[in-house]
């Protein structure tokens, strides 16, 4: 944490002495880009946000896209019947993965909002 700090003030002692020729709205722009450039630099991008059921099964999906992926990438490399069918295997199995698990937690969601309505 502390090292963090260290590196925002070492970038805003980088910043230029203040110019009486630079507007306040580009002091802004540029103290914004430094806390910006800095913070992606230490904590990295935020992952994407999704709906519930794709984020409780954000590394099976993961995993079923990165299959589907690279079986397109061996069917757009070679056009064979043997690609062509592994990729469209592929694809019908990582949309029916993706159907049941969007059911199960539409179910579980479904069951949740039963039991709040049944104890009150």
């Amino acid at each position: 944490m502390r090292r963090n700090c260290n590196q925002i003030t070492e970038k805003l002692e980088d910043l230029h002495a203040p110019d009486e020729n630079v507007t306040v709205e580009a002091r802004w722009c540029q103290l914004r880009n430094v806390i910006q450039s800095t913070a992606i630099e230490v904590l990295g991008h935020a992952r994407r946000q999704h709906q519930d059921w794709f984020d409780d099964n954000d590394a099976d999906i993961s995993n079923l896209l990165t299959e589907n992926k690279r079986l397109h990438k061996a069917y757009m490399d070679l056009r064979t019947d043997a690609s062509k069918a592994a990729f469209f295997r592929c694809r019908r199995l990582v949309q029916q993965r993706l159907r049941e698990m969007q059911d199960a937690w539409m179910i579980r969601k479904a069951e949740d909002i039963q039991g709040y309505a049944d104890s009150n």
